[in-house]
């Protein structure tokens, strides 16, 4: 274990450094009790990182507002190769944010007591905790705890980047349980709806973190569900795609109404039964299809 030790108070940056240690062993960076400090776009090269804020105090600071006064505050910021952090005692502030790499993530939070002694945490969307889930179920407490304080805030938003972490965990661990005999039968249905509900949330946008998948998915399929009347009609024509696929959003639900319109009710009606069937079923498949990629791309929006 290696150590470094400011005892005083300050402010430190530590930025776009490497930390390099060839036998990845634990390293304590230990500052002083008010200290300000910033980790920010570090490679810390599989290392890990213990830190705390409990240097010498000044004269006086067991009165609470002084002993207040002397927690520091702490942020990571786009850091990466992250082994293990642990931040300890003597901090009243965290930030952890920028698209952060860690595989192990341990916070002494305080939760009880009065709001100008809880910890203020601030964990951002994109963050990569234990990417692997080899520490899920101590993550899925941290996260329990962190998602507790940021109620009793009412931060909202932080709720949502918590959720999101949770739903990542609860996926893996349906995942690991194994299926049921298929002869218990309501077992069997009940895990599979499970995992096929955190399966889609986790393709379509990596639990509501990404906006770009569901939005291409969406319009992709939208625009090749509208060429499917190029198969079954042969005067179906790219001015007619066109106008089917501009059509008011308030005639989406109507598929096979706009056809009609657009081609003519005398030109639709000369199609076998068989085709009209087939336009039906993409009119309702272009419907569902619609409403599937909506609402994660809708959720991914207002994160």
């Amino acid at each position: 274990m290696w150590a470094i030790v400011f005892p005083w108070h300050g402010s430190f940056r530590f930025s776009n450094n490497k930390f390099c240690n060839p036998t990845h062993g634990i390293g304590l960076l230990s500052f002083g009790s008010g200290s300000r400090v910033w980790f920010t776009g570090n490679d810390f090269a599989g290392n890990d990182i213990q830190t705390r804020c409990t240097g010498s105090k000044e004269e006086g600071s067991d009165s609470p507002a002084r002993a207040s006064k002397a927690l520091g505050e702490i942020s990571f910021v786009a850091n990466k190769r992250l082994a293990s952090l642990s931040i300890q005692e003597g901090y009243s502030s965290i930030e952890i944010s920028g698209m952060n790499r860690i595989d192990r993530l341990h916070v002494n939070l305080v939760i009880e007591g009065e709001e100008d002694k809880r910890t203020s945490i601030y964990l951002g969307p994109r963050e990569r905790i234990d990417p692997k889930f080899f520490n899920c179920l101590q993550h899925r407490s941290l996260f329990l705890d962190m998602r507790r304080l940021a109620a009793i805030n009412q931060d909202n938003r932080q709720l949502t980047v918590l959720d999101r972490q949770l739903e990542r965990i609860e996926y893996f661990l349906s995942k690991e349980r194994g299926s049921p005999s298929i002869f218990d039968l309501g077992m069997w249905i009940e895990y599979w709806q499970d995992r096929i509900l955190y399966g889609l949330r986790c393709w379509s946008s990596d639990f509501y973190r990404f906006w770009l998948r569901p939005f291409l998915c969406l319009f992709i399929g939208y625009l090749a569900i509208n060429a499917v009347p190029f198969f079954l009609i042969e005067s179906f024509s790219i001015s007619h795609w066109k106008d089917l696929t501009l059509r008011p959003i308030t005639e989406l639900a109507t598929y096979e109404a706009s056809l009609k319109q657009i081609l003519g009710m005398v030109e639709y009606e000369t199609l076998s039964d068989a085709d009209k069937r087939n336009l039906k079923l993409a009119g309702w498949a272009e419907t569902v299809w619609i409403a599937m990629w909506s609402f994660p791309f809708a959720k991914a929006i207002r994160r």
